[in-house]
């Protein structure tokens, strides 16, 4: 047994820590391993994957219980601080699958002298907890388990060949029926068979197609350089120790974020280059030399290439607010200091050797500007804003498009500025207070500039202020979580209530022939729709003997529940009423996976529905000014001025339409404003 993993048993035979593991999950899987019945799953799976998908299931519960012991508090840390790199799953997007990064964490990382991981450790405990063998069948593969890269030669629906590229050995493998990445080298993990008795493997993470010219000899040039020297029963080993990267564990996340090239219409996400060759992967900074002199980027982009590669891995803010780690790439730039007390910014402007006169340009009015907190004083639509600088009590005209079609009269906004000869402008992501909590920030930030005046009298007026750009990140972040919610209203100014009457229907054709001459017939049998020729104010449900009133707020329903004893009389009985606020109406349905069919009875109103549109559009706007790693830490709106930037800008925005489409209760949203100010056409 390792080190840790006799730390990790020791604390939870601890009375206090006896519930740090849940067995439930385990005697379960104990129980389903024990029929030899069909273990095909709802989902279709083939067998394999679906015993592969239960043993999993229980193996990350598992996982995730021991991560709360203390022995294994600093992996914890790691994973959580990877996490918020890297963004699994996304939002933002991000060409990281859960899949991969959930297998990562349980069977790549390392801790301890002894290189122990969480999968490893289930593995030590298993004789002593009494694990059944498909959890330490599973453990166990998984802890030797690693990438590959493999040519794919389909057999079946759900069934390949794979060769993997540097052995020639071959395997039958199972993949989802949903998975229709039919290119020809997938980079993946494949997890062999749980049974005893054998079977296919199964292609466990869904796969990226590896492209360009020459890939597959690219990678095997990669293998001669990673076996160079040793002996041929070697060789193998060393290529098996480098695609598990014992000793780099975020390796593969890396080469994955930098050779991203962008997703297929069938949604596969497409790697290129090389891993140990960062001059061939697109957002790698050891491709930056080649990015100088792509003829696309601006000056200003250039610049911020210069000063990302200067940048400390120490001035990135981790585990604050997500505003914190959006404005913390600005901060990490032009805000924090060395042990010199120098800023990158500065650090850039004293190396030897002037610049381009364009860039020099680009740095000069980057030195010029300065971090502080603006209240808006006058808005030029499309043109520029009058700002109070509300830390130095000084007025300014900012030229900025954007920002003039999001903020309001007494707003308060937060960011860097940069200035030179023709005009002041907000440079990177920018934070935004409301005017109704703009009071409490303002004066929260007012008291950090004293404190730090006091703390730091030294440094100029500049580096104090660049100094409070994350404070005011989570003073906002504490300004809107106190902030009470918004309230939503209809038409006639009730709070939205989603309300139901329920009743029971004594005769149910005397009931649906008044109802037809009452109301609108709707587009489902039994639905009539209660209402003028603008708003829809109910909706009448009759099934069977049930017949249920529907509308959005509670005088509404009232209402109805009126006419419906007017119309109806002793035909129906009320039972009972129901009321629901709409947020956690839609999210009951999204947890029932009720499809948008379903949302529909939601009957979210037109009005509530613009609400949310609008909200989702505010979203959207401070999206495009926000760092994406998919864009090499560029923002959309930063990214869109180069061709190769517009392609991959495209690939995101159209993901994140769909994203938004895609939830129920809600109308599909127009972004044919946020393509726009990006100048993208979204037919391309």
């Amino acid at each position: 047994m390792g080190p840790i993993a006799a730390k990790v048993l020791k604390e939870i035979r601890k009375p206090k820590h006896a519930k740090v593991i849940d067995l439930r999950a385990v005697r379960e899987l104990r129980e389903l391993t024990s029929v030899q019945a069909d273990v095909e799953s709802q989902d279709g799976l083939p067998p394999a994957h679906a015993e592969w998908m239960r043993a999993f299931h229980v193996l990350f519960d598992l996982a995730s219980n021991l991560l709360n012991t203390s022995a294994l508090r600093k992996l914890a840390e790691q994973v959580a601080a990877a996490q918020e790199e890297y963004m699994p799953g996304g939002p933002p997007m991000s060409p990281i699958f859960d899949s991969v990064f959930s297998t990562w964490w349980l069977s790549d990382l390392p801790i301890g002298p002894r290189r122990e991981t969480v999968c490893s450790i289930i593995v030590d405990l298993t004789p002593i907890l009494g694990f059944p063998p498909a959890i330490t069948c599973a453990a166990r593969a998984l802890a030797s388990g690693r990438f590959g890269i493999y040519r794919v030669r389909e057999t079946g629906p759900d069934r390949v060949e794979l060769t993997d590229l540097f052995t020639a050995q071959r395997l039958q493998a199972h993949v989802p029926k949903d998975m229709s990445n039919r290119t020809p080298l997938w980079f993946t993990r494949v997890l062999p068979p749980l049974r005893a008795e054998g079977g296919d493997s199964v292609v466990w993470t869904s796969p990226y197609w590896l492209d360009g010219p020459g890939v597959a000899d690219a990678w095997l040039a990669l293998g001669e350089r990673v076996s160079r020297g040793a002996a041929e029963a070697e060789r193998s080993t060393r290529l098996a120790a480098y695609f598990k990267a014992a000793d780099e564990p975020r390796r593969w996340l890396e080469f994955i974020t930098d050779a991203y090239a962008g997703v297929t219409d069938a949604g596969v996400v497409v790697l290129t280059g090389v891993q140990d060759m960062p001059q061939t992967l697109p957002h790698s900074r050891g491709n930056d030399p080649g990015a100088m002199s792509d003829p696309e980027l601006s000056p200003f982009e250039r610049v911020r290439l210069r000063l990302m590669d200067l940048a400390n891995d120490a001035d990135a803010p981790s585990g604050q607010s997500q505003l914190a780690r959006v404005i913390g790439v600005a901060y990490s730039l032009y805000g924090a200091l060395d042990a010199r007390g120098l800023t990158t910014l500065e650090r850039l402007a004293a190396q030897r050797g002037p610049l381009p006169e364009p860039e020099q340009h680009v740095l000069d009015s980057l030195l010029e500007g300065w971090f502080s907190v603006f209240e808006v004083l006058r808005v030029k639509l499309d043109e520029a804003i009058q700002l109070r600088d509300v830390l130095n009590e000084r007025d300014l005209w900012i030229q900025e498009k954007a920002a003039s079609r999001q903020v309001q009269l007494g707003d308060v906004i937060f960011g860097w500025l940069t200035v030179d000869a023709t005009a002041t402008r907000l440079e990177g992501a920018v934070g935004h207070v409301p005017a109704h909590l703009a009071k409490g920030f303002v004066s929260g930030m007012r008291r950090a500039r004293r404190a730090l005046e006091k703390e730091r009298p030294e440094l100029s007026w500049k580096k104090q202020l660049g100094l409070l750009a994350l404070p005011a990140c989570e003073l906002a972040a504490e300004a809107f979580a106190h902030a009470p919610a918004p309230q939503l209203v209809n038409t006639e100014g009730h709070e939205v209530v989603l309300s139901e009457a329920h009743y029971t229907v004594m005769d149910r054709a005397s009931v649906a022939a008044r109802l037809k001459r009452a109301f609108e017939p709707g587009s489902e049998s039994g639905t009539y729709h209660w209402g003028d020729d603008t708003t829809l104010w109910g909706v009448v449900m009759l099934k069977g003997k049930t017949l249920i009133a529907e509308s959005n707020s509670r005088e509404r329903l009232d209402d109805l529940k009126h006419t419906l004893v007017s119309l109806l009389g002793d035909l129906v009985i009320h039972r009972a009423d129901a009321h629901q606020d709409p947020t956690t109406a839609i999210k009951a349905a999204r947890k029932k996976g009720k499809t948008a069919v379903r949302a529909q009875a939601l009957k979210i109103p037109p009005e509530v529905a613009q609400e949310l549109h609008a909200m989702m559009l505010t979203r959207m706007r401070l999206w495009l000014d926000e760092p994406i790693p998919m864009l090499k830490g560029k923002t959309p709106r930063q990214a869109a001025r180069s061709q190769r930037g517009r392609d991959d800008v495209t690939v995101l925005l159209t993901q994140q339409q769909e994203l938004f489409n895609a939830g129920p209760g809600i109308p599909p949203i127009d972004l044919s404003e946020i393509w726009r100010e990006l100048g993208l056409d979204p037919r391309v």
